[in-house]
């Protein structure tokens, strides 16, 4: 054995000393830690101590194209997401998608609604304690359903030809909708219309976003090509109960702008957001719309779909670009103040009652499938590997610098672990995937006496006292 083991170190030294030969033919591994996730069974890592990372993440439907495209919060502390599925589709054609999940993101129930082609866009839990959905239904017409507690349907009504892509429910127990065309349509308890309205020309308007205002009126968000045929611009629009416009404002008539959704401001104006030319956009309004500033953030590439406003003050900011998604935080003024950038798909998000941020949209697997995605953005623990280094290790001791971790024989794995809220609960040592270890108390170490051979990944996890993980990964090199 002692003569395999000078050999093998020969060898190595041999290879070590013509370095740049041998990164071209064997992959380096690599010490770079990512956000990354695997349907809420691992943990992610975080960018630095002032950016936080993913609590835990849920992946929704079957094995085909399954899709979120809102998110809200319920009054058990939950959350109701709406899509479509093609999973639970006739002929693998699309039906509208409603999830209910805990404050976990444990599927509670998921339904689905019509036959085939149909789609939902908006949703929200209702005064009774169901639910009300709109989005298109099979006849290309704007539709809005209505179901109990546990999302079984009560009714449903067509409107216009078109997609509804917003509504919410009115004070008296009525709603409203809008969409493409962007025509408003106000009904009653049932869903049977009050009143229609059109502003501006609504065949060239897209509505993505409607609230109730506190003097019963109604403010919208979206962009219309009425001022530029061949250029959208964003706009904010004020209508009063009976559907009569107060105002309305466009901002940048000179660029590609849209305006997909919008926050109430501590003043009782907006914040309205979007994109400008791909990049995220927002404005910021007075009660009237009237612009205070606008900022565009050109470092980031996707367009703003949902906007909500934090508790600890400032806005929380999420939008798609391509097939992923981004997370941005801005302050009141709107000065930036984290951002992270994902592979998956997200428009839509909601904070949490912990102050974290939930997010949804959709992931594609390595199998080209879509699921829906729900995801948890908090506090999470801080852990660091600190040994072993990029260095060649001879039985537990460091002989040399290395542009990676290379070990032969027994080693000492040790981490740092710490977390800024609450105790370390725990830290687990993997290898390959596999729990080696687990240890309670600081200092925080495993020893890996077990014979390995060639490269491994060596995952070190530390869990806080609610849960919350983070983990690091490390590839190296290990013989015996």
């Amino acid at each position: 054995m002692k003569k395999h083991l000078i050999s093998l170190l020969i060898l190595f030294i041999l290879l070590s000393t013509t370095m740049v030969g041998f990164s071209h033919r064997m992959p380096v591994p690599s010490n770079k830690t990512e956000l990354t996730f695997n349907n809420g069974l691992g943990c992610a890592s975080p960018y630095s101590d002032d950016i936080p990372g993913i609590q835990w993440n849920r992946l929704y439907g079957g094995k085909d194209i399954d899709i979120f495209h809102q998110v809200r919060k319920t009054i058990d502390g939950g959350y109701i997401m709406v899509g479509f599925s093609k999973s639970y589709g006739p002929d693998n054609l699309m039906v509208a998608w409603l999830v209910k999940t805990n404050g976990k993101g444990l599927e509670e129930w998921n339904q689905t609604y019509s036959s085939y082609s149909v789609v939902g866009t908006d949703c929200q839990q209702t005064s009774d304690g169901g639910y009300v959905f709109c989005g298109g239904n099979y006849q290309l017409r704007m539709w809005l359903v209505k179901t109990d507690a546990l999302g079984i349907q009560q009714w449903e009504q067509s409107y216009e030809n078109g997609t509804a892509w917003c509504c919410t429910q009115t004070v008296d127990g009525g709603y409203i909708l809008s969409g493409h065309p962007g025509i408003f349509i106000r009904t009653d308890s049932q869903g049977n219309v009050l009143w229609k309205r059109n502003y501006l020309d609504p065949s060239h308007n897209l509505v993505r976003k409607i609230s109730q205002t506190e003097d019963g009126g109604f403010i919208a968000v979206g962009k219309t090509y009425y001022y530029n045929h061949s250029l959208p611009n964003g706009f904010l629009i004020k209508l009063n109960e009976n559907g009569n416009e107060e105002w309305n404002h466009t901002y940048f008539k000179s660029e590609s702008s849209v305006l997909f959704s919008f926050a109430q401001t501590p003043d009782n104006g907006y914040l309205a957001a979007g994109a400008i030319n791909q990049s995220p956009w927002v404005v910021r309004t007075d009660q009237n719309g009237n612009e205070l500033w606008n900022k565009t953030y050109t470092d980031i590439r996707g367009i703003v779909d949902d906007v909500v406003s934090l508790d600890v003050g400032g806005y929380a900011l999420v939008g798609p670009y391509l097939d992923n998604g981004f997370l941005l935080t801005i302050d009141e003024n709107g000065t930036k103040q984290w951002d992270i950038s994902f592979n998956s798909y997200l428009c839509s998000l909601q904070q949490a009652s912990d102050g974290g941020i939930v997010t949804a949209g959709n992931d594609e697997s390595e199998n080209v499938m879509t699921n829906g995605l729900l995801m948890k953005i908090g506090h999470i623990p801080h852990v660091t590997i600190t040994k072993p280094i990029n260095a060649f290790y001879l039985f537990d001791k460091v002989k040399r610098p290395l542009r990676f971790p290379f070990i032969i024989g027994p080693i000492t794995i040790e981490a740092d672990a710490y977390d800024t809220e609450y105790s370390i609960n725990r830290v687990e040592f993997s290898v390959d995937g596999v729990l080696k270890n687990t240890v309670t108390t600081a200092p925080y170490s495993w020893r890996w006496a077990t014979p390995s051979f060639f490269t491994h990944t060596l995952t070190v996890t530390a869990y806080n006292d609610v849960e919350n993980c983070t983990s690091q990964a490390l590839r190296v090199w290990k013989i015996f």
